[in-house]
């Protein structure tokens, strides 16, 4: 090595300077390729997974992006009638939430919190398109994603929970609707049920006054994701369109059974 150096009239300083360089651009090249597989599109834009940019920065873009819609978009509807009503809460430290919300891209651990965030920023924004803005506030959006995105104010007290097994709670013309939000990247149209959704699904079932919903939000990283509005499985009639498999955990549909309106009763409601 030393004898070929000295034939082509290379310093050892030379050298070390391309061996410097060398070493700088595979390092750049891989800090490059690291951040491509760190990064997603998200209605257009790109977005670092667990990186500076904030949810509320996020979802200032989604607000941005066209109305929801579609062949599964209802009419207009009237107007709420009465205020919003919240549950009453526990502690926080003893909330906790089981089974998947959402489908995986590859192993990013924050990957699964991102599309289980947009999925409900694009699910508050259809509720509001459907059930209108006066029935559907910042306040109906009771998961504890919401305080990553939109945080509660000084004044406002944090009614959020992981545990009441739905993700928005409103009402509207005198019924309260309890929403889970089950997000996807792709079209899968099977998902999990965790016992707390399934407890709460069962609970409100029965009830005249009360609604619980599954709102499937499918492609959800793009500018015009797809809805499919899924009645409550522990509802008479609903058996016919909803199969819960393994112990009741995993739900999976056809596109043909989501409803066209999500103000469309159960043949069991009155």
């Amino acid at each position: 090595m030393e004898a070929v150096r000295e034939t082509l009239g290379i310093s050892r300083e030379d050298l070390d300077r391309a061996r410097k360089e060398i070493r700088k651009t595979a390092q750049r090249k891989g800090d490059r390729t690291r951040r491509r597989q760190q990064t997603v599109q998200v209605g257009g834009r790109t977005f670092e997974i667990g990186g500076a940019d904030t949810y509320g920065d996020l979802f200032e873009h989604v607000e941005g992006l066209p109305e929801p819609g579609g062949a599964r978009a209802p009419g207009k509807l009237p107007r709420m009638k009465g205020p919003v009503s919240g549950p009453k809460l526990g502690s926080r430290g003893e909330i906790t939430r089981t089974g998947r919300k959402t489908a995986h891209l590859h192993d990013n651990p924050h990957l699964p919190e991102l599309v289980g965030i947009v999925g409900e920023m694009h699910a508050l924004r259809f509720l509001r398109s459907k059930f209108g803005a006066e029935a559907v506030d910042d306040r109906g959006w009771v998961s504890e994603f919401r305080t990553k995105v939109l945080p509660p104010l000084e004044s406002e007290e944090d009614a959020t929970s992981d545990s009441l097994g739905y993700d928005f709670r409103f009402v509207h013309d005198g019924t309260t609707w309890c929403i889970e939000v089950k997000a996807t990247t792709e079209d899968g149209t099977s998902f999990d049920l965790p016992t707390s959704e399934l407890n709460a699904a069962s609970r409100i079932a029965p009830r005249k006054d009360e609604r619980w919903r599954i709102l499937r939000v499918r492609r959800a990283f793009n500018e015009q994701p797809e809805f499919d509005w899924l009645p409550n499985p522990f509802e008479p009639g609903a058996g016919e369109r909803l199969r819960l498999r393994e112990g009741g955990v995993i739900v999976k549909y056809t596109l043909s059974d989501a409803a066209a309106d999500p103000t469309a009763r159960s043949p069991s409601a009155p």
